[in-house]
């Protein structure tokens, strides 16, 4: 049961911890048998989802949300594991859309062409522009970092004007 190809584009897959303990030699004999599915995992906000067997999917909860899991699906549900903070698992695979949903994993952001399209457009317009503080003040300068001559100056703003008479006396205009 290979969780990337049936939730990759739409949630966050994950590799077990596990995996990076694997010897090199042992990560290309799962990767040309195309066994890497074994470390797939999908964690959310309430639990982790991986797979038990190639027909089974387990599932890690805390106590309290594993308790409306039994609730809610009875005895579809095998536990393997009990703990004092969570409980794990075992179900069949054609429940998998259920918990995924259950326990709330991160999603992929994606935008459609015509958001993309806008955001693109409403950029485009400040790609080449840079903003420089000087001791004058604000100066627009080129796209290489060089700066403008003739680039306008953005007036400062009147009430943060501080004039110095003295170093210690300060007044406001």
């Amino acid at each position: 049961m290979d969780l990337k190809k049936l939730f990759g584009h739409k949630y966050e897959i994950s590799l077990d911890p596990s995996w990076d303990a694997e010897t090199p030699e042992n990560r290309v004999e799962f990767l040309t048998q195309g066994e890497q599915w074994w470390y797939y995992e999908i964690r959310g906000k309430c639990g982790t989802i991986y797979p038990f067997s190639a027909t089974t999917i387990a599932v890690t909860l805390p106590t309290r949300a594993a308790r409306r899991l039994m609730k809610l699906m009875g005895s579809e549900l095998t536990r393997t594991q009990h703990a004092d903070d969570a409980m794990t698992f075992k179900t069949d695979a054609k429940h998998t859309a259920a918990l995924v949903r259950f326990v709330r994993p991160k999603c992929l952001h994606s935008l459609s062409e015509t958001h993309k399209a806008a955001l693109v457009s409403r950029l485009a317009v400040c790609r080449d522009k840079r903003w420089r503080k000087t001791a004058v003040g604000w100066q627009e300068s080129e796209a290489s970092g060089a700066l403008s001559h003739n680039a306008p100056i953005l007036p400062p703003h009147p009430q943060t004007e501080i004039t110095v008479s003295h170093p210690t006396e300060r007044t406001l205009p």
